[in-house]
């Protein structure tokens, strides 16, 4: 891939730090070095966007923002068809997350963690991550696709 070997030769001349977060955050699990790769922690990545995120919501305000890939995606399926995503998700919510039996009384989680809880350094792991990745990369491609195939059928149609 032409266009990709001089910004992957400009990312190794970051700092160590620096390159090995956007190594895990990119999906590029190849680029780093494979004695390195047990060293690269996921929860440690988590916290860090999830920490990023809000100071950049203290330095600027919004009304709305996405943490992690999973969000991003979310979003990006949002953007296009908002009307589909929220039924589909109602669905699911109702489905595997609510539940017919009432709560135990407790405290919550608004103001501490509940008890065996706490970063899990992802969503599913990176095999799932990965599945993720190639849908949304075959539903972008599906996406910039259909308009050329639409306007060469109408072109096809038109002409004699």
């Amino acid at each position: 891939m032409p266009l990709v070997e001089p910004v992957a030769g400009s990312v190794n001349l970051l700092p160590e730090r620096v390159r090995e977060r956007l190594y895990v955050r990119s999906g590029w699990g190849e680029a780093v070095a494979p004695e390195r790769l047990g060293k690269v922690s996921a929860e440690e990545v988590s916290q860090w966007d999830a920490a990023k995120t809000i100071v950049g919501c203290a330095k600027r305000p919004r009304r709305e923002v996405f943490v992690g890939y999973s969000a991003r995606e979310i979003n990006l399926q949002h953007t296009p068809a908002p009307g589909l995503t929220e039924r589909s998700f109602a669905r699911m919510v109702d489905r595997q997350h609510l539940d017919d039996q009432p709560a135990l009384p407790s405290p919550g989680a608004a103001f501490e963690p509940m008890p065996g809880t706490g970063v899990s350094g992802g969503w599913e792991g990176r095999k799932k991550t990965g599945m993720r990745r190639a849908a949304t990369a075959g539903l972008a491609a599906t996406a910039a696709f259909a308009p050329l195939v639409w306007a060469w059928m109408r072109a096809r149609r038109s002409s004699p």
